[in-house]
């Protein structure tokens, strides 16, 4: 009897998508983690979608619901129950007026889950460059940008931003002095499985709730706007110049329902995934994932992973989004996001600090490596002495704390 039982089981199990085993440990973080994400990127970057998709716990931060599995309905997902980077003022990773954040499991997760949108900081950035050069021309083609982008940081981040005093401007000012103090460039370096989201929602119809991971926000009226989850960025410190992989709907590859708006772009790059492309796939066909078969996560597919700035050939490698890099496809995460850093306080002619931060431009279109003479004088010649001025102390490929510290 107990036999046939097993047999029923697994039988159902192969019948049932929804049935299927799902990982219930984070993956990243140990050996076997930085293993997959260099033999088998692909593969990891699925791993990774398929765990942070999973129904979240209720009530916790960051945990799965173990009496769920992929795709079920849920008030939201683990990612969106991890720490909200974004959100300017009710932001839980960068608290208003540089107040330290909450322990983790004192993140407040009762009630349902909100929807906190900000435009897109890496276009706001790359327009108020563009506006600096030719204002008439940025405001004609490129209008601002709306709300549709939310960042989260799971425990590891969130702990390490928490200890290290980097949730303040203050606090990435006193590291940036304690770098020049003592020299050391790499001073700001985050603990191995270390993870930032990077979601963008487009406005759907009621009527595409089943192709679209979607939540709803009330208007003022106390009317519904139901927004659909269209690109996803995971990054993880699993290499040490993190691991890359780009997410998105199936939609915006061809300017399709959410993405068929004005000024969105289809998408320029073809994407690239091993284990569900070609004749040697071994995961899925088409694109679409065999995990994700009977759920709406179908619809999602990898565009590509990145874990290299350059190709073996010398080549910049490019990993970009339709979506999220709107307008500048050809773009490099790792080239990007290797600038963020942040800066000594300017001063005015008035002898008085600006009120901005001081960052590079994060727009900067240039491929490849890190120009290390962006970060201080002295730095990419041969005979500099070691004590070489250090102007900016990089965060780590971590855009969210010199973009949103508070002071």
């Amino acid at each position: 009897m107990k036999n046939l039982v097993t047999i029923v089981a697994l039988a159902a199990s192969v019948l049932d998508p929804h049935a299927m085993a799902q990982p219930m440990t984070e993956p990243g973080g140990n050996a076997a983690a930085t293993e997959l994400a260099l033999k088998t990127p692909d593969e990891y970057a699925w791993r990774l979608f398929l765990y942070i998709n999973l129904p979240a716990k209720p009530g916790v931060a960051g945990v799965p619901d173990d009496t769920k599995h992929l795709g079920d309905p849920s008030d939201s997902v683990v990612w969106e129950s991890w720490a909200m980077s974004s959100g300017k003022d009710l932001s839980e990773t960068y608290p208003p007026n540089g107040a330290k954040p909450v322990e983790w499991d004192k993140l407040n997760r009762s009630g349902p889950r909100r929807l906190l949108l900000e435009p897109n900081l890496k276009r706001e950035a790359f327009l108020e460059r563009f506006r600096s050069i030719l204002p008439s021309a940025a405001e004609r083609f490129f209008p601002p940008a709306p709300l549709e982008q939310e960042v989260h940081a799971n425990r590891t981040t969130y702990e390490f931003i928490r200890e290290n005093g980097m949730y303040s401007l203050g606090g990435l000012e006193a590291l940036l002095q304690t770098a020049r103090q003592t020299n050391n460039r790499q001073l700001i370096s985050f603990k191995a499985g270390s993870k930032e989201i990077k979601a963008m929602w487009k406005q759907i119809d009621p009527s595409l709730k089943s192709r679209y991971l979607w939540r709803e926000t009330t208007n003022v009226d106390n009317s519904k706007v139901v927004w659909g989850l269209v690109s996803l960025h995971i990054i993880t410190k699993d290499l040490p110049d993190w691991f890359w992989a780009d997410f998105g709907h199936i939609d915006c590859e061809t300017r399709q329902n959410a993405c068929n708006i004005d000024g969105q772009e289809p998408a320029l790059t073809l994407p690239v995934d091993s284990t569900t492309r070609g004749p040697g796939a071994t995961a899925g066909k088409d694109g679409v994932r065999k995990e994700t078969e009977g759920t709406v996560f179908k619809n999602y597919i990898l565009r590509g992973t990145q874990t290299d700035f350059t190709t073996a050939q010398g080549e910049p490698t490019i990993l970009s989004n339709p979506v999220i890099e709107n307008g500048f496809q050809t773009s490099s995460c790792m080239s990007c996001h290797a600038r963020a850093g942040i800066g000594p306080r300017l001063i005015g002619l008035d002898g008085k600090p600006f009120a901005g931060r001081n960052i590079l431009n994060p727009g900067d279109p240039t491929l490849g490596p890190m120009n290390p003479a962006l970060l201080g004088a002295g730095d990419g010649a041969a005979g500099n002495p070691p004590n070489r001025t250090i102007l900016y102390l990089q965060t780590d490929f971590v855009w969210s704390a010199p973009f949103r510290a508070t002071r």
